[in-house]
């Protein structure tokens, strides 16, 4: 009978801990794939650095797989990571690697009730190579605005004049600074890195 009595008690314990396992489960599928997809910030922005107001605006996309892309001119190509923090909220990480060392970008932010915009409070900190890191600086703030899909408009004129009008002086017929706006920036003249959230 004393035997029974145990493995009634094993019984119930294994029962309880799966019943445990399952509920976990299901809590942890809110950083999933399909419901990261479902959260408003998942999509493509275009993003201001709301102290800096004289750098120029970068694009970031959050992918519902938890990625983030940010394409700056003034600083380059960051990657990192985001996951939800609640049903607008989320936080992310975001790094630049160069041949100085890694900037590191940490951030929480919020998107607005309606979906179209987007505040996050950020720090940096840089890690050189060969050196101990700097710590967190900041915060600092970025204030971004959905990209959204719109038709193409009446024309005022053929793609040769619009390459014209930033045509290089002294550059051979065609050469444009248009150049850069199709991701063919020559790395050599771009201006100092700058660490910024996306």
């Amino acid at each position: 009978m004393r035997r029974l009595s145990v493995l009634a008690v094993l019984a119930a314990a294994l029962l309880g801990l799966a019943a445990v396992g399952r509920g976990l489960g299901t809590a942890a599928q809110d950083g999933t794939p399909a419901a990261m997809a479902g959260h408003p910030i998942a999509g493509t922005w275009l993003g201001k650095d709301v102290e800096d107001t004289t750098s120029p605006p970068f694009q970031v996309s959050f992918l519902a797989d938890g990625l983030v892309i940010q394409a700056e001119p003034s600083a380059g190509d960051h990657l990192g990571v985001w996951h939800p923090t609640g049903p607008r909220t989320f936080a992310l990480t975001i790094q630049q690697a160069s041949e100085r060392g890694i900037a590191t970008i940490r951030g929480e932010g919020e998107v607005a009730a309606a979906g179209q915009r987007f505040a996050v409070a950020y720090t940096v900190a840089v890690a050189p190579v060969g050196g101990a890191g700097t710590g967190q600086y900041g915060p600092g703030h970025i204030a971004g605005r959905r990209l959204a899909v719109a038709p193409p408009g009446t024309p005022v004129g053929p793609l040769s004049a619009l390459k014209a009008q930033f045509a290089k002086p002294g550059a051979t017929p065609g050469a444009s600074d248009l150049a850069g706006w199709r991701g063919g920036t020559d790395v050599g003249q771009r201006r100092p890195s700058r660490c910024r959230l996306a």
